[in-house]
């Protein structure tokens, strides 16, 4: 009965970690929270090297309108899920027009993002590309975004996103024509934060969910070998 009970657990732990690294290593955990292929939302344990992120969403409308105010400060995107701080860092107000856009090197601007504890939401941060693009409305010029809901000013916003071709620097993002350029992550820029809805910290939900992405892949690497990698038989 006690070798039992040890294997039980064994397995319950053996299986949560098999669906971690899974998750992990895929690509799917790639930010501190993110939205996996079954609708669960996990905690990486470290955000300090990330640099992508998959978006779960199609492309956006080329003239957004699906939002919501929240009146708190933030803006969601009904299209994407995504909520938004409604000003961009330095900005405050309810209208957005108190202060100056801190204007930041990206190692710093990033930072900012992730320490925010705001709307009572934490887990925020920099948007990647095509983040940030999902709010660019390209039927519109100066402000090229729905100024319903957001500001915009001349300045390029950072994203998380760098081009492969160098790596040392980030995209950015001009809400005055929507147009995306790269420049050295040394050089300064305006920061707007984000944050995925229903994000979550509590660990017995991670491991749990974990556990559950353990046993499912097994299954399917099983139902795969026997459909794929079974030898004819002559």
């Amino acid at each position: 009965m006690k070798k039992e009970k040890y294997f039980i657990i064994v397995s319950i732990i053996a299986f949560a970690s098999l669906g971690y690294i899974v998750l992990n290593n895929s690509g799917l955990i790639s930010s501190k929270y993110i939205n996996n292929q079954y609708g669960a939302v996990l905690m990486a344990s470290s955000t300090q090297n990330s640099t992508s992120i998959n978006a779960d969403f199609s492309l956006p409308p080329e003239s957004p309108v699906n939002y919501a105010d929240n009146n708190n400060g933030t803006i969601t995107d009904n299209y994407t899920g995504l909520i938004w701080k409604k000003c961009p860092q330095g900005i405050s107000g309810s209208d957005c027009k108190a202060g100056s856009p801190s204007l930041r090197a990206w190692s710093k601007a990033r930072v900012e993002c992730e320490n925010l504890n705001f709307a009572g939401k934490s887990g925020w941060r920099m948007p990647t590309l095509k983040e940030l693009q999902s709010i660019v409305d390209s039927g519109s010029f100066d402000p090229a975004i729905n100024k319903k809901f957001f500001i915009a000013t001349d300045d390029p916003y950072w994203t998380l996103t760098s081009p492969a071709e160098y790596p040392a620097s980030k995209f950015t993002v001009l809400f005055t024509d929507g147009s995306v350029y790269y420049r050295d992550s040394n050089n300064f820029a305006a920061t707007r934060c984000e944050v995925s809805p229903g994000t979550i910290s509590n660990f017995s939900t991670i491991f749990s969910r974990s556990f559950i992405f353990g046993i499912q892949y097994c299954f399917n690497a099983k139902t795969l070998s026997s459909k794929y990698f079974t030898p004819d038989v002559e």
